[in-house]
């Protein structure tokens, strides 16, 4: 049941109404879900926030941003057992890294790197370290010149992950 609810929410955020305390108050129900048992409700409230974060933009990251981040930091921390999960919710950190101020995401460039980094140069699969490179790659565009003291340290893997790739066949 909750699977559904997450996914009904999901499919009409672009019809709610645009209150900011609709949103916040909605987004946090979703983020509880981030630590429900059963990984199908995780996923469906990962993909109920990329809906918000892409339908209810920049505002719902201007406001949610101190909840969001933290809560999507932990929830890929914490998914290794369940990839799909894990990838879902690395995109859903890039898509709510997309609309995000830079005054709102700083605070966090250092957690939200340094948690890719250890992705990237692990051997989660290559979905996960996938999502992974578009994440930097947002996060990099959202970071501007902050970026540049972590680039030594994604080249690296980020080279790794590129010729994992290729040797796979993915061109994706």
């Amino acid at each position: 049941m909750h699977v559904q609810v997450l996914l009904a929410l999901s499919q009409i955020s672009e019809c709610l109404p645009e209150d900011p305390k609709v949103h916040v108050e909605l987004t946090q129900h979703v983020v509880r879900f981030f630590r429900h048992p059963h990984p199908r409700v995780r996923f469906a409230a990962v993909h109920c926030l990329i809906t918000f974060s892409q339908d209810l933009g920049p505002n719902l990251q201007q406001n949610t941003h101190r909840l969001v981040i933290p809560n999507i930091v932990n929830l890929i921390r914490t998914e290794s057992s369940h990839p799909r999960v894990q990838a879902h919710a690395v995109e859903s950190l890039s898509m709510f890294v997309d609309m995000c101020q830079d005054e709102s995401l700083m605070p966090y460039l250092k957690d939200l790197l340094m948690v890719l980094s250890q992705l990237l140069q692990s051997n989660v699969q290559l979905q996960v370290q996938s999502k992974c490179v578009a994440a930097v790659a947002s996060i990099a565009d959202r970071a501007g010149k902050q970026f540049v003291p972590f680039y030594d340290n994604f080249v690296p893997a980020l080279k790794s992950v590129f010729f994992r790739s290729a040797r796979r066949g993915g061109g994706g």
